[in-house]
């Protein structure tokens, strides 16, 4: 038998559900950030997972926010006349 401390079997899979709901938010974001960032929207990428309220406890957020920013800094403006 599985020890649930108490907790019913319809609240831990409710409990699951909504983990479950989170994980694919977040994967959605970083994915969404991940094209913004290959479109060279770096500021656009930043700002939606930084507005994400799961950012201060996300790691995986705040590692993409620091590759972005870093990656953004070393680019070079190029004149449109060479375009």
């Amino acid at each position: 038998a599985i020890n649930l401390n108490g907790v019913m079997p319809q609240a831990a899979a409710a409990g699951t559900g909504i983990i479950r709901r989170q994980i694919r938010h977040e994967k959605k974001v970083l994915t969404t950030a991940k094209e913004k960032a290959a479109q060279y929207d770096y500021d656009g990428a930043v700002q939606l997972l930084k507005s994400d309220s799961s950012y201060d406890k996300n790691a995986d957020f705040q590692a993409a926010v620091k590759k972005y920013e870093e990656t953004k800094a070393t680019c070079v403006s190029w004149p449109l006349i060479n375009v």
